[in-house]
């Protein structure tokens, strides 16, 4: 038996979150204890964490601040292994790593393909994090990646050698989804009538370029008789909204924000689209595929 921690700034609505919760309970079911060490102990995941699962809450609004909480929780509870995922996250846990002097096998995961991402306009915060890990990851026990291409791009993006990264991906097809996508959902807000129904599902960031699927969308909705679906929540909803008015596609084109049963209405639509200008192990598309859903994908890194 281990003493797993997993670190990670709350349970909203993710990808990332999603793979640390079917993580943390899977871990459970092999006789390990695990503790959830969260920033905010806030989001709707909370209720997918198994009652073994021991939660911390840092009581933080931002990562950086639960730093000393990490270095407190790590004397205090000396863990075997600390694993966290997201790049602003895997900074504080290897600090908190140095200053605690624990004995815990640190392991940090990159989730998405960020040398794509330094394409577009970029946060100083993020090109000063880059900078920072650069330095901060020979402190990790171990690199992970949940894809090849994420793999390569923290090498390119870290200096760090290709083959010191492990590649494992994401647990992402559980019972539990296959269950729920047998529900029978019904929302208001849903059309009734025989007319095709797109999804689409993540969080609503220039990484998902759901813009471009709103464009694609607008130039074929009327010979289709279609409805797009986009499922998640994020920074860029006014400015989606705004587009989604300007091409007149208010009544057809809905954003009902995060949902508890996302797998229910993949399954029950016509096709499922990812849209991604970039990606690491896009989790949506799996689930989709699970679902038995047909597909249509960006090739996106």
């Amino acid at each position: 038996m281990k003493k797993i921690s997993i670190l990670l700034p709350s349970l909203k609505g993710g990808g990332a979150e999603r793979a640390m919760i079917n993580l943390a309970n899977g871990f459970i079911k092999k006789g390990h204890k695990v503790n959830l060490i969260l920033i905010s102990a806030s989001g709707t995941y909370l209720n997918d964490i198994s009652p073994l699962v021991k939660i911390f809450d840092l009581k933080k609004t931002r990562v950086l601040s639960g730093l000393f909480g990490l270095i407190r929780y790590l004397r205090v509870n000396k863990p075997d292994i600390l694993l966290s995922a997201m790049a602003h996250v895997n900074a504080v846990a290897l600090l908190a790593k140095i200053f605690s002097r624990t004995k815990a096998k640190i392991i940090v995961s990159d989730r998405s393909s960020t040398s794509v991402a330094a394409g577009y306009k970029q946060r100083f915060s993020s090109i000063i994090l880059n900078y920072v890990n650069r330095y901060l990851y020979n402190y990790a026990d171990i690199v992970n990646a949940n894809s090849y291409g994420v793999a390569n791009s923290t090498s390119k993006r870290l200096g760090i050698k290709y083959d010191q990264i492990k590649v494992i991906y994401n647990p992402v097809v559980t019972d539990k989804l296959i269950k729920m996508s047998e529900e029978t959902v019904e929302y208001n807000w849903l059309p009734v009538d025989d007319k095709h129904l797109i999804v689409s599902a993540g969080r609503l960031t220039e990484a998902k370029d759901f813009s471009t699927l709103i464009r694609a969308f607008s130039r074929m909705y009327k010979c289709s008789n279609a409805r797009l679906l986009i499922l998640g929540e994020g920074e860029l909803r006014k400015d989606l909204e705004t587009l989604i008015f300007q091409l007149g596609l208010i009544d057809h084109v809905i954003m009902p924000g995060f949902i508890k049963n996302p797998f229910a209405l993949i399954k029950k639509a016509n096709l499922f689209v990812l849209s991604s200008a970039w990606e690491g192990l896009p989790n949506s598309l799996i689930e989709a595929m699970a679902c038995g859903t047909p597909v249509v994908s960006t090739n996106c890194p």
